[in-house]
């Protein structure tokens, strides 16, 4: 089975990719689609023809437009945004259910095509967890700080008041083992780093933790993972070419 990455070209694929947000994420609302979704790429999986995954993807240049979706939810300064230089968002990263484990793999693969091709050195977004208990995700900190995936040279960014943890402690010491969700340890395997306190996400049923890679550093490491579906995937020239009129502009 060949897994095709590429990306959307009509309004009817972007419809294809939120009826599949909206099954994956099942937020109850017709279509999982907010006021960011016209401002953004979005790459497609398919397998033998179906959608199986996608993603969302911005550029620096297309926030001038609208400010980072991810401003919703946390408190990023804007001189930290200067600083991270030419920016890649993304979010709202999903599958089919029970679909090819690769998926995600072939979604982050060609997320690095797209903004290698143009220019881009970083990426930002969430690292999800599906738990709400704050001893729960106390725990889940503590694990990631222990593993060195928290960016300890910059002071942590904060939730909005309206998705702070309440009983979260960033100092707490734990005695568990925690195994990450597949997802998260695909990005800490990729070089991403946490740089926040968790915000809640109650409607998710979820916490989101604030995450930036360097592509070029970073997701370099994709040959070690490319070298284990390189053959049964296929990415699309067009995801190099920064020719794609975004859809507000069409």
């Amino acid at each position: 089975m060949t897994l095709v990455v590429k990306l959307s070209e009509t309004y009817s694929q972007v419809l294809e990719t939120l009826k599949l947000r909206t099954n994956a994420f099942s937020t109850g609302e017709k279509f999982d689609t907010d006021e960011f979704d016209q401002y953004c790429d979005h790459l497609m999986v398919e397998e033998d023809g179906k959608l199986v995954g996608s993603i969302r993807l911005r550029q620096k240049e297309y926030m001038k437009e609208k400010p980072l979706y991810l401003e919703s939810k946390f408190e990023i300064k804007e001189t930290y945004l200067e600083k991270m230089g030419s920016l890649l968002e993304m979010g709202r990263l999903c599958s089919i259910e029970n679909g090819n484990p690769k998926i995600p793999i072939a979604i982050l693969s060609g997320t690095a095509e797209y903004g290698l091709s143009r220019g881009i050195k970083n990426l930002i977004g969430c690292i999800s967890f599906h738990r709400t208990g704050a001893h729960e995700i106390n725990n889940i900190y503590y694990s990631i700080k222990n593993g060195g995936w928290v960016e300890e040279n910059e002071k942590p960014v904060l939730p909005l008041p309206n998705f702070q943890l309440s009983g979260f402690n960033p100092n707490y010491i734990s005695d568990v083992n925690f195994k990450y969700e597949a997802l998260a340890k695909l990005y800490f395997q990729l070089g991403s780093k946490i740089v926040s306190y968790p915000a809640l996400y109650s409607s998710l049923h979820c916490v989101d933790f604030l995450s930036v890679a360097s592509l070029n550093d970073s997701f370099s490491k994709f040959d070690k993972f490319n070298k284990r579906f390189v053959n049964d995937t296929t990415i699309s020239k067009k995801i190099k070419e920064n020719t794609l009129v975004p859809i507000w502009k069409r």
